[in-house]
Order: structure tokens, then C-alpha cells, then sequence
């Protein structure tokens, strides 16, 4: 039998279904799988049920599949440690993430960007500053649509923003940016990667591919081994210190690019509108980025100037009786929650708990200080965080049922002048489906207490 146009998508997510809608578009023929019944999908695998070369493996996997198809596609949030998975690697099926599968296809340049925290609006924002400079510009990948799902769209002249995760450069093969960012790496996702040398591997994987022709840009003050294999002429940096002056960095209040030979001033550091030490080192990245597609120093400036950051990135709200709400909702690790504590300027109630990705939230507890004056805690993570308060006698810390209540609570825990933040710390599959739907239904609960005390 000829295998060469039959595939196999594993997992009925975003990018699963997109993944699968294309190939069938390209004339092949696709296996569905997933783990969950049909009634369990619900609409979600609706599109692709009026194409004729299509079929729906749900609950559990039939490795036969394996002797008839020449190609499987995983979705990000699929293990790779899956026997199934593992077996169709061995016996030599091309075995790929969707963003592999998707580059393969693209015509336009690409931008990629990786780290624990701040790709989201480190994302965004070097697409404004491309879009600013008259580029084409797209903006995919965890940040909104699906980048295979953009491709009849994208023209060779274009600039496609990508952020990327871990868990899609698990699968990556052929993957080369042509230019590549990575802003940080901390402990995360470690009940997947099992170990912080592991994430980090997997992380640099995005260099793994690059040339003389592309450029990598790297945090300054990141040590990691990983790296030192990557020294390509077009190694730059962002370095919010001004110690590495080579690419995009800070020195004295102010922002270049370039090199120390041969730079240009960008802005002042204090015009960034977005908040938060870290969004400086977000905004070095995109200016470092975009420099390095060719973008002038003044449209960088212009963009910094006035970029008003991301949903769900320690985002404004509304104030309710003179308490201001944030909805930090992409705060799924402690790193990024400990930048938006930092980030407030007020005495402020904290929203914490969730999913367990396998770490521990003592780091959490080492720098929280008088300002956050109250803690609600929620989710599957509830007894580890407690345990991490009380070895580190944090006393004003409650544990609460539901995200209602916990909003309520520190609501009620708040006087005018002071802050409610939700940056959970924590993934949010316990309670909901994505990050997204936390955060908008943090705002829909702040539109309540609007509405009830205003």
C-alpha cells in the first residue's frame, strides 16, 4: 500500500483540527485521534466531517494505523512519551509538531520566540513593531491562530511572528527561524519535561537548525550550556544592564540597537508604556528582533511608545470603589507571577492556585512581602501552596472552593487604594479549559462586583 499521502493527527485541539482541515485541503487522507468520545468533542471535529478522506479514531489508539500512514502530526498538548507516539518514531513514520508541518509550507520570513515567561507580549509586540514598519505582518501560534491554519494567506514578502513552546519544539525537525528568540528559562512544565535540563534542551531546540543567514537573540544574563553550541556570527543579545552591547540593551536609561561599534538610540527606557522591569527586558527582545529583520531604530520607538500590552498580561480591568483589578491569567508559573507582583505599585490581594505542573511555589513565598496583604487560594495545587505559606509564615492566606469566591474575597480584603491581581501561578486546566477562559471570566466576575457596589 502506498503511504505517501495518508497521515495520522494526533489530538483534537486548535491546532490538531487545523492541522488536519490543511492536509485535507492538500489532497490527504486523515486519521483523527483522540483520547475522548465523540459526545465529549462536541462540534469541535464539525469542520472536518464533510471532507470525504477523513475517518475518527476516538478513545483508544489502534496501532495498525501505524502500517498505513507515512506521516503523524502531534498536538502540543499530547505527550510524546505516549507508546503509540514512541513506536511510530521507531519504525520511521515522520513524526512532527504542527509547526514543523506548517514551516515546511511557509514562504515568509519568520521571527520565533521561546521562554518561560513573556513570550505572549513579547509576541504582540514585535508584531506591532514589523506591522508599524509597512511589512505584511502575522502573529500566530500560542499567541491566537493556529499557524498552519494562516498559510494560504501568508505571501513570500510577509513576516510571521511566532510564539513558541516547548511542547511544539518537542517534534520539530527541519524548524529554522530566521531569527530566533529566547528570553528566558525557568523552572516549568516540569510534570511534562520531568527535569529543568530536559525543558532547557528542549527550549534551545529552537537554534538547532540556524545558519549564517539567521539571527539568534539571546537574554544576556541567561548561562546555559545548551547555547554554547550555537555561536553564529549573528548571535545577538538584550540586555536591560548594558553590560552586552550587542543587539538590543539598556544602558543609563536608555535603549539602543545594534552594536557597540555601530548603534542607534531607540528610546528612553522610562517611555515604554507597558509596565514592569520584565517588560523591559520584553521590549529589548522585540526591538532586538525587529532589528534584526531591518526595522528603523524611530519605528521601534514609536511602537514602544505606545504599545498598551496584552489580555490577560497583568491587564487593567476596572476599578470598583477605588480598587484597582488586574487580570494576570497567563501567570502560570511562579517567575511570571513573581514580575506582576513587582509590577504593582499598591498593597494588594493575590489569586493563586490551579493545575500541578510538578513544581513547588517556595520561590513564590522567598519575595512576597507586605504588599500583598491577602491570599486566595483555589484549585488542585491548593495544598502545596498552603504548605509553602506556612513554611514561610505567610498567615493572611485562605483557602476558598471555587474562583468566584476567591475574587469575592479579596474583593472584601481590599480597601480604596489598593489592588485585586489574579496571576495564578498555575496552569488552569483543573477548573478551566485554557488560560483565556480564566481570565475572562475573572473580568465577567470584577463586571459583577462592578455592578453590585459601584
Amino acid at each position: 500500500m502506498n503511504n505517501d499521502k495518508n497521515a495520522v493527527v494526533v489530538g483534537c485541539a486548535k491546532s490538531g483540527i487545523a492541522a488536519a482541515e490543511w492536509l485535507l485541503q492538500k489532497g490527504w487522507s486523515v486519521c483523527v485521534y483522540d483520547s475522548k468520545s465523540k459526545e465529549a468533542l462536541g462540534s469541535r471535529i464539525s469542520s472536518l466531517e464533510a471532507y470525504d478522506k477523513v475517518n475518527f479514531m476516538l478513545g483508544s489508539f489502534n496501532e495498525d494505523i501505524l502500517n498505513s500512514v507515512s506521516l503523524m502530526v502531534v498536538s502540543p498538548g499530547v505527550p510524546t512519551s505516549l507508546p503509540f507516539i514512541k513506536k511510530a518514531i521507531e519504525i520511521g513514520i515522520d513524526v512532527v509538531s504542527e509547526i514543523e508541518l506548517a514551516y515546511r509550507n511557509c514562504p515568509a520570513k519568520i521571527i520565533a520566540i521561546t521562554g518561560t515567561n513573556g513570550k505572549t507580549t513579547t509576541t504582540a509586540l514585535t508584531g506591532e513593531i514589523i506591522r508599524a514598519s509597512g511589512v505584511n505582518t502575522f502573529v500566530l501560534g500560542n499567541i491566537g491562530d493556529v499557524f498552519i491554519e494562516s498559510l494560504n494567506k501568508i505571501g513570500k514578502d510577509d513576516i510571521v511572528v511566532l510564539e513558541v513552546s516547548s511542547f511544539q519544539l518537542e517534534l520539530i525537525k527541519s524548524f529554522k527561524p530566521a531569527v530566533s528568540v529566547l528570553l528566558n528559562i525557568t523552572p516549568d512544565h516540569l510534570d511534562r519535561h520531568k527535569t529543568v535540563e530536559e525543558y532547557t534542551r528542549v527550549k534551545c531546540r529552537i537554534f538547532e537548525n540556524l545558519t549564517e543567514d539567521d539571527a539568534m537573540i539571546v537574554n544576556a544574563s541567561l548561562d546555559i550550556k545548551n547555547l554554547q553550541a550555537f555561536d553564529l556570527p549573528k548571535h545577538g543579545y538584550f540586555d536591560a544592564t548594558g553590560n552586552v552591547k550587542n543587539g538590543a540593551w539598556c544602558e543609563n536609561g536608555d535603549i539602543y540597537v545594534g552594536t557597540e561599534d555601530k548603534c542607534e538610540f531607540v528610546c528612553r527606557a522610562d517611555e515604554i508604556f507597558i509596565l514592569g522591569a520584565h517588560n523591559l527586558e520584553n521590549a529589548l527582545a522585540a526591538a532586538g528582533a525587529a532589528y534584526a529583520v531591518g526595522v528603523d531604530a524611530a519605528v521601534i520607538a514609536r511602537t514602544l511608545k505606545t504599545f498598551r500590552g496584552v489580555e490577560h498580561r497583568i491587564e487593567y480591568v476596572n476599578e470598583v470603589e477605588g480598587v484597582k483589578y488586574y487580570n494576570d491569567s497567563k501567570g502560570t508559573n511562579c517567575d511570571a507571577t513573581i514580575c506582576a507582583i513587582r509590577a504593582m505599585k499598591t498593597p494588594t490581594a493575590l489569586i493563586l492556585g490551579g493545575y500541578d505542573k510538578g513544581g513547588d511555589f517556595d520561590a513564590l513565598f522567598e519575595v512576597i512581602d507586605n504588599k500583598i496583604k491577602y491570599i486566595a487560594v483555589i484549585g488542585a495545587t491548593t495544598d502545596k501552596i498552603m504548605q509553602s505559606a506556612n513554611k514561610y509564615s505567610y498567615k493572611n492566606i485562605e483557602a476558598l472552593k471555587t474562583f468566584e469566591e476567591a475574587v469575592y474575597a479579596c474583593a472584601d480584603h481590599c480597601e480604596k487604594g489598593d489592588s485585586v491581581l489574579l496571576s495564578p501561578a498555575c496552569a488552569s486546566w483543573d477548573m478551566f479549559d485554557n488560560y483565556e477562559q480564566r481570565g475572562k471570566i475573572f473580568k465577567e466576575i470584577v463586571g459583577r462586583i462592578g455592578e453590585e457596589r459601584n
